[in-house]
């Protein structure tokens, strides 16, 4: 069909044709360019504002027109409420042609009222998917509403958990939790988010005081040859709570105390547990001795030479350092590492502490 300037369908009249291209006016006076081809298959009823009037209390969908914000000569924009209580702005051509009917939650399937149960319940440590079914949406659109609120997700592993764990035990820096962040650094395996700690077997029990203060519903277990006890367990929060301390994977050559850490005798009681030694010598010398990366070594020498009148150095073997300490500096130390009421201590090492000193430890039950 051969078109001609001022030739008219519907609401739509043709101004000027260039090459390929023809300038069209709607009847509400918008002007716009389209290709030749398409002015046939268009809609030439125009769907603008102006052509239905609008009004504050209308509704439409289930949005109702509170009040008009944006007011132009071809373009308008109306503050509208939803059904589910929120409010939106919505253009007016999007309003009359039915484009926009709600606020969004038409489309997710979820109410406002919802949305405020879905979030308690999983913040209470429901799995996504569980609340989804109780809902009767999809998994998707529980994970796309939480995503839209700011509600960080756990991992798949984290919602399925089926044994009791305690993800905020080394959150906050606590004379507990500092003595096991020294006893992990020295002697715990952080790989990813998975968290291990082997001991020798006549050392069971100080790792069911670990399960007890991370009240984990895991086993203390024997390795298949027998020859270790371990309690693992994964979880990224803590994993993200120990690297915040420090404590992470490949630390036996880089460790570096948190410094508040580092002022505190829990946390280097925790250490010594874990990878040093408190001894009394075949001729009665009391010693205390730490091993590991040289920055710890620094760190504890600071510390002991600050709570004693130790004047000792680092021994270094390649890559690691040792400290002793002997004679009254050591026990100077010792009196600083158990005579703070400690409610942690590895048994074997704190009965030589209790003979060096004179003193007896409180025991707290498991």
């Amino acid at each position: 069909m051969k078109y001609e300037v001022g030739y008219s369908v519907g609401d739509v009249t043709i101004k000027s044709i260039v090459d390929k291209k023809m300038e069209i006016s709607c009847a509400c006076g918008k002007d716009k360019w389209i290709m030749i081809d398409s002015f046939r298959r268009m809609n030439t009823n125009c769907t603008c504002p102006k052509h239905e009037k609008l009004e504050t209390g209308q509704k439409h969908g289930r949005l109702t027109l509170v009040k008009k914000t944006v007011d132009n000569r071809s373009f308008s924009k109306w503050e509208c409420k939803c059904e589910c209580g929120k409010t939106t702005e919505v253009g007016a051509s999007q309003i009359v042609a039915g484009v926009v009917v709600s606020c969004g939650c038409s489309r997710r399937g979820i109410s406002h009222d919802q949305e405020e149960y879905i979030l308690g319940e999983y913040k209470k440590g429901r799995p996504c998917q569980e609340i989804a079914d109780e809902i009767g949406v999809k998994e998707h659109t529980v994970r796309r509403m939480m995503e839209r609120n700011g509600v960080a997700r756990r991992s798949n592993a984290d919602c399925n958990r089926k044994l009791s764990l305690d993800e905020t035990a080394f959150e906050v820096l606590t004379r507990d939790s500092m003595y096991w962040l020294g006893f992990l650094a020295a002697d715990g395996n952080v790989h990813g988010r998975n968290i291990k700690v082997e001991l020798h077997p006549v050392d069971e029990a100080h790792l069911v005081k670990f399960k007890q203060f991370c009240k984990s519903g895991h086993n203390v277990s024997r390795t298949k040859k027998g020859q270790y006890v371990a309690i693992t367990f994964s979880s990224q929060r803590i994993a993200d709570s120990l690297f915040k301390f420090h404590v992470t994977p490949k630390k036996s050559l880089t460790f570096d105390p948190y410094p508040y850490c580092a002022n505190n005798a829990d946390f280097w009681r925790g250490m010594i547990d874990g990878d040093g030694s408190v001894r009394i010598d075949a001729d009665g010398y009391f010693k205390v001795i730490l091993c590991g990366s040289i920055p710890c070594m620094k760190a504890f020498e600071k510390w002991a030479k600050a709570n004693s009148c130790s004047k000792g150095s680092i021994c270094v073997e390649g890559n690691i350092g040792k400290f002793s300490l002997a004679g009254k500096p050591a026990k100077e130390i010792a009196e600083k590492l158990y005579g703070n009421n400690p409610k942690y201590y590895l048994e074997r090492k704190a009965k030589v502490a209790e003979k060096a000193l004179g003193i007896k430890l409180p025991v707290y039950a498991l």
